[in-house]
């Protein structure tokens, strides 16, 4: 008598590998570890990952070995020179360098092992940063469909995966510039929403522990995540009352876990304390928010640099967040809260285009948040009739095209990295490669005001 196991195919796990390979063959093909303009050790990255060769390779937290090795870094534009020049002070916060740490640590010894120069900026080095970035975008799809899965099915679920990691600059922030604190901001905001839904429904220490641990990972990875706690604060929310309630009842979890948290974030404490003699040390220098001139409408509209201009296809998102408040109220608050919340910080900043980037990059992790509406929106298509659904798809692939289309152009730099504006925008579109004369043109456009 002979049986058979059937295995039930996860459809949702399928597609998330599926983007991982993709994206990894992206990179096999864009070839980053190939000249310095292509290394994903470069611009913001190379202040992020400072910290990991100064600490590690050369044990000296000053990074006094820039002064040998200039070239490396440009260090003059990540780093501030000490007062007294025994080293230089990392503008950047220290938390991406956790992230970056285990793949580091792989390509340090197998450089040791196999005759690479262990300098940290070496072939095994570039390989290793332009990688993983891909994984962490893996785990946070996975957490991400986890949580979608409590809410919707998973055909909509998986149109969403698409769509985000597709047509929006998730792409390019997973890949071309995967070393950049938003997929990796992405990731944690995944998880941090899973746990919560988890820890609302049966508390214990292990997600207590978790939401906490991202949430400060979050923080010192970029200091205006710690938003991110708004999440667990106000998932579920029907009263402050009720939500004192549920929070005193697990006290001591909650205490252990802002003791983790506390951990984590006195890290950043440490460094400045070693580096420039004070716990508290603002690195940014001249640059400042500020609160009361906000650019909003820049920021979601405007074509230097805004969300819905280069990533069109999160208009899906707006459309479904009627169908996302029936089909998921105990996020709805929590979720609206913080994207108005976020939006409003990120637009406060006084660089608002957060210098050279595609698109509004400094929003690349609410696309955690903004999957929700936007599978609620594709499980209420998924229910309507054909001809419907046939146009919203056709749709959906003309965004993913201009999303591809676009990232390329950017790498070409037939878009600006950052002084595009309306007039330069409606010359550009639609094409590839510039000519003398379009350059020129395109020159002068982008001089214009916005």
């Amino acid at each position: 008598m002979s049986s058979t196991i059937q295995v039930k195919k996860d459809y949702v796990k399928l597609s998330i590998l599926c983007i991982t390979l993709l994206f990894t063959l992206v990179i096999f093909t864009y070839k980053p570890w190939v000249g310095s303009n292509r290394s994903p050790i470069k611009h913001d990255v190379s202040g992020y990952y400072l910290y990991l060769p100064s600490i590690l390779i050369y044990h000296d937290v000053n990074a006094a070995f820039l002064s040998q090795n200039p070239e490396i870094l440009h260090a003059g534009r990540y780093t501030y020179s000490k007062e007294d020049n025994t080293g230089y002070i990392n503008k950047y916060p220290i938390g991406l360098a956790f992230a970056y740490l285990p793949f580091f640590l792989l390509a340090h010894f197998a450089s040791l092992l196999f005759g690479y120069t262990a300098d940290g900026y070496s072939t095994l080095y570039l390989i290793a940063m332009a990688f993983h970035p891909i994984l962490y975008l893996g785990i946070g799809l996975h957490y991400l469909s986890k949580s979608l899965r409590f809410y919707f099915n998973d055909t909509a679920i998986i149109l969403t995966i698409c769509a985000l990691t597709l047509g929006t600059n998730l792409l390019f922030y997973s890949t071309f510039a995967g070393n950049m604190p938003h997929v990796y901001l992405f990731t944690l905001l995944s998880i941090i929403i899973y746990y919560s839904i988890i820890w609302h429904n049966k508390p214990t220490l292990k997600s207590t522990l978790i939401v906490f641990f991202c949430i400060g990972l979050s923080t010192i990875i970029r200091p205006t995540a710690f938003q991110f706690i708004l999440i667990p604060l106000l998932y579920n929310y029907k009263s402050l009352l009720t939500q004192l309630q549920l929070f005193l009842s697990q006290w001591l979890n909650i205490l252990i876990g802002l003791i983790v948290f506390s951990i984590i974030v006195s890290t950043l404490f440490i460094y400045w304390k070693l580096t420039t003699g004070s716990y508290i040390y603002y690195s940014y220098r001249d640059e400042r928010f500020d609160f009361l001139h906000p650019h909003i409408i820049e920021v979601l509209i405007g074509f230097k640099k805004g969300l819905f201009i280069y990533t069109p296809i999160l208009v899906f998102a707006l459309l479904g967040l009627g169908k996302f408040k029936q089909n998921a109220p105990p996020l709805f608050i929590a979720f609206v809260c913080f994207l108005i919340t976020y939006i409003y910080v990120t637009a406060s900043w006084g660089c608002w285009w957060y210098g050279g980037s595609f698109g509004m990059r400094a929003l690349v992790e609410t696309y955690a948040i903004l999957a929700f509406p936007m599978t609620a929106f594709f499980d209420f298509i998924l229910s309507k009739k054909f001809l419907l659904k046939v146009a919203i798809g056709f749709v959906a692939c003309l965004f993913v095209c201009l999303n591809a289309f676009q990232s390329a152009q950017y790498l070409k730099s037939v878009i600006h990295f950052e002084g595009m504006n309306y007039k330069a925008y409606c010359f550009v579109f639609g094409k590839i490669n510039l000519s003398e004369t379009d350059k020129a043109k395109l020159s002068k456009l982008l001089d214009e005001n916005p």
